[in-house]
C-alpha cells in the first residue's frame, strides 16, 4: 500500500486533500492516465456527494490521475467515511 493525498473531482466540484492508500497504480498505454485502485477517507459531511458505481476523477498530489469508480463506502469508528475505489477500465471489463 502506498499512502497519498489527492483530490476527487465530482463534476464541477472537487474534494481536496483527501488522505488515502493506493493498492494499484498502473499507467495506461499511449495516455497520461493511470489505473488507480485503493481507498480514501472522506469527511462524513461530504459522503452525500458520492455514489457507489459512479465515476470520478482522482488526481494524486504531484502524481498520476485517472477515472475511478466508487465500489464501496463504509463509516469508520472515528466517524470518517472509508471510500473504496477501482479503475473505470477494470469495471468496464467485468461481466454483468
Amino acid at each position: 500500500m502506498h499512502r497519498f493525498l489527492g483530490d476527487l473531482s465530482i463534476g464541477g466540484l472537487r474534494l481536496k486533500h483527501l488522505d488515502g492508500e493506493l493498492e494499484l497504480d498502473e499507467p495506461l498505454d499511449h495516455t497520461s492516465e493511470h489505473l488507480l485502485a485503493g481507498r480514501l477517507c472522506v469527511p462524513p459531511e461530504e459522503k452525500e456527494l458520492l455514489e457507489v458505481g459512479r465515476p470520478y476523477r482522482l488526481q494524486i498530489e504531484e502524481g498520476p490521475a485517472g477515472i475511478v469508480i466508487v465500489s464501496r463506502m463504509e463509516q469508520s469508528k472515528d466517524g470518517e467515511v472509508i471510500v473504496e475505489f477501482e479503475p473505470l477500465a477494470a469495471v468496464a471489463g467485468k461481466p454483468r
